[in-house]
């Protein structure tokens, strides 16, 4: 049903666009919905996010409540260390980081729904100059492949790169999808295009089994990595376990966020991992 009504909204600002004063009209309501932002605040740090539709807003004004777990872990980095974010969406989390600690903050978002909000929070926020964007997939060999989104929402979700299947293991359904360019982590810093990061996030809905194999190399001197693992996905467990183990990396705790381990949740077993050298 949602997506028929989508269609039926599409298709009527299609028709009232292409008239003079149908496009004037789209284009004032595209203006006005891209000067939405709401303003939230953590352990004392301001962020203000744009806001143009209701998944955006949510994501906004549930950001210290959805993954305390994430803020937390940032909370721990040093002063001034780099951060990959890998599976950057809109932003919340390298924007806090940047904020919070003054990381370097490196954003990995191949989504083009969400590259232009990405850009829109940093510049909002005025971190042009700590968060850069890498408009570029990661995988476990660096190459074109096909790029697959379930939505074409800004702030969407549930999109997989060189695969066809999505966070649970199983086949994605697909809305639109077209190639780009992958890399495999460890070249773009065997290659001196990226520095190596202190601390890496990893919610990419599926593959991060894949990215972490990529990341083999770069992995052995990381300070601590956060990952997002369906433990109902068994190969995406056990493969990133291991691949973490032989990195020299111990599992300190994992947490399910509040609507994960709500009642009736789809994904009941879905935990942001937190891994970590020993002191």
């Amino acid at each position: 049903m949602k997506r028929l009504i989508k269609r039926m909204v599409v298709s009527i600002s299609s028709r009232l666009s292409r008239t003079r004063v149908g496009e004037v009209v789209a284009q004032s309501v595209l203006a006005s919905a891209m000067q939405k932002t709401v303003a939230v605040s953590h352990q004392g740090v301001d962020i203000e996010f744009t806001t143009p539709n209701p998944l955006l807003h949510w994501r906004a004004t549930s950001f210290a409540s959805k993954e305390p777990e994430t803020l937390a872990w940032i909370d721990g980095f040093g002063e001034g260390e780099t951060l990959w974010d890998i599976g950057a969406n809109v932003g919340l989390y390298s924007l806090y980081a940047a904020k919070a600690r003054r990381a370097k903050v490196f954003a990995f978002e191949p989504s083009i729904f969400n590259l232009e909000i990405l850009g829109r929070n940093i510049a909002l926020n005025e971190l042009t100059n700590q968060i850069l964007i890498v408009p570029t997939a990661l995988s476990d060999q660096s190459g074109f492949a096909q790029m697959n989104h379930s939505t074409t929402e800004w702030g969407g979700a549930l999109s997989s790169f060189g695969v066809d299947f999505g966070a649970d293991g199983k086949d994605l359904p697909t809305e639109i999808s077209y190639q780009t360019l992958g890399m495999r982590p460890d070249e773009l810093v065997d290659s001196g295009l990226l520095p190596q990061p202190d601390h890496i996030k990893i919610d990419v809905d599926g593959i991060e089994h894949i990215i972490l194999r990529g990341a083999s190399e770069l992995l052995k001197s990381t300070k601590s990595v956060l990952v997002e693992i369906n433990e109902d996905f068994t190969a995406q467990r056990d493969l990133s376990d291991s691949y973490l183990k032989s990195a020299g990396l111990l599992l300190m705790g994992k947490e399910r966020s509040i609507f994960t381990a709500s009642a009736g949740s789809k994904t009941p077993n879905v935990y942001n991992q937190i891994w970590a050298r020993a002191d």
